[in-house]
């Protein structure tokens, strides 16, 4: 009797044993797989409020992108971008351009469309690995002009960009606007 009371202790000890490591195993997997699916959504989205995937993803991190402007007269202003982001790989020539080419880059703001002033890429440095603050303020290939002061959100702003000799065309949606006084 003694033996077999041990061997049912044995076995539910052990029964015991490997559904908690089978349990431990399921749950160790699902954090994985829910990891694995937030660091794919953040890679492909560039911030929870604006809607827009990074097509130079192996090369270029986007943090967040905001919109600023500023009043350049009672009722209107220029509004630019500011992009946080970070070169992953070795960029060519170090740098990425952005904005350009009047037919591919583009806000719209109210439902008007707005143009850059400018159709020559801006070029801003971009050292591998080093987080980065693109301000577009002085970038006429970017900015837009006579935005009506009461916007409140760039409802798409499609850019023309060259990021380390990758020409994509890229398509973000409402971006709040900040306006500076």
């Amino acid at each position: 009797m003694r033996k077999l009371l041990l061997a049912v202790f044995a076995m539910a000890a052990f029964t015991t044993a490997s559904a908690q490591f089978s349990l431990s195993g399921l749950a160790n997997k699902v954090k994985k797989a829910a990891k694995q699916q937030v660091e794919k959504t953040v890679n492909e989205t560039v911030n929870s409020a604006i809607v827009g995937v990074n097509p130079c993803k192996d090369k270029w991190r986007i943090d967040s992108i905001q919109a600023y402007g500023v009043r350049t007269s009672n009722n209107f202003g220029k509004v630019w971008l500011v992009i946080h982001a970070e070169a992953i790989v070795p960029l060519k020539n170090g740098c990425v351009w952005l904005g350009g080419s009047l037919n591919q880059t583009y806000a719209v703001i109210n439902g008007k469309t707005y143009k850059p002033n400018e159709s020559a890429d801006h070029k801003f440095e971009m050292p591998e690995g080093v987080p980065m603050v693109i301000d577009t303020k002085d970038a006429k290939s970017v900015y837009v002009t006579d935005v009506p002061a009461s916007a409140t959100e760039i409802q798409a702003y499609n850019m023309h960009m060259n990021v380390g000799g990758s020409i994509h065309k890229v398509l973000w949606k409402k971006i709040p606007i900040t306006w500076i006084e």
